[in-house]
Order: structure tokens, then sequence, then C-alpha cells
């Protein structure tokens, strides 16, 4: 679990009426989101550079 992640837990299951295997896979999924961002910005410095050279 994250750091600090039991009170957004606490708050999703509230907000959201979300059993605790749905929690999961909620917090899995912005994880995922959280690395296809990463690495679209990675993409976008290196075609930036790319293209500037």
């Amino acid at each position: 679990m994250r750091r600090g992640a039991r009170r957004p837990i606490q708050q999703l299951r509230a907000a959201l009426c979300l059993n605790h295997a749905a929690i999961g896979l909620v917090l899995d999924l912005l994880d995922r989101i959280d690395e296809l961002e990463a690495e679209a910005r990675t993409s976008v410095s290196a075609a930036t550079a790319t293209a500037t050279t």
C-alpha cells in the first residue's frame, strides 16, 4: 500500500460505496495511469529533443 493511502481509500469507500476489492482495482488502475502518463511525457520530451537537433 502506498504511503498515506489509507485516507484516500476510506474516502473512496465512503464516497463511492465501493468494497475493498473494487478499491484495489481503482488504485491499480490509477497507478497504471500514472505509469502511462510518465511514459508519454518521456516520449514527448525525447521526440522534442530529437526534432530540435
